[in-house]
């Protein structure tokens, strides 16, 4: 029980930072799917270039600009994935963070009548 309330204090601690667990999920994502579009671009791998979407560009233009294509997009994706994982991101506090407030101090109002 000790260590439940511990993680549920580490939590709370994560939430009030401002960092949230899905953040750091969605941004280690990010890099990985990046790195291996670097990887695939680097190494050259015929099995990825020949899927339809790449084999698509590869007929386009050429191999080459194929690869250019995947670093590009790899590095987009690492960068991305960097800056979500750091907390990067619109502002929150600009953001409406209880959308039911309206209706819960209309409900309030309305039970105390």
């Amino acid at each position: 029980m000790k260590g439940l309330v511990e993680t549920l204090d580490s939590l709370q601690l994560v939430a009030q930072r401002g960092m949230i667990s899905t953040d750091v999920l969605v941004g280690a994502v990010a890099i990985v799917l990046g790195a291996f579009f670097l990887l695939a671009a680097v190494f050259n791998w015929d099995w990825y270039f020949q899927l339809r979407k790449l084999h698509w560009i590869e007929t386009r233009w050429s191999r080459t600009r194929a690869r250019v294509v995947n670093v590009v997009l790899g590095l987009v994706l690492i960068g991305l994935g960097c800056a979500i994982t750091m907390g990067l991101g619109p502002n929150k506090s600009s953001m409406r963070t209880n959308f039911l407030q309206p209706l819960t101090r209309a409900y309030d109002s309305a039970s105390t009548l």
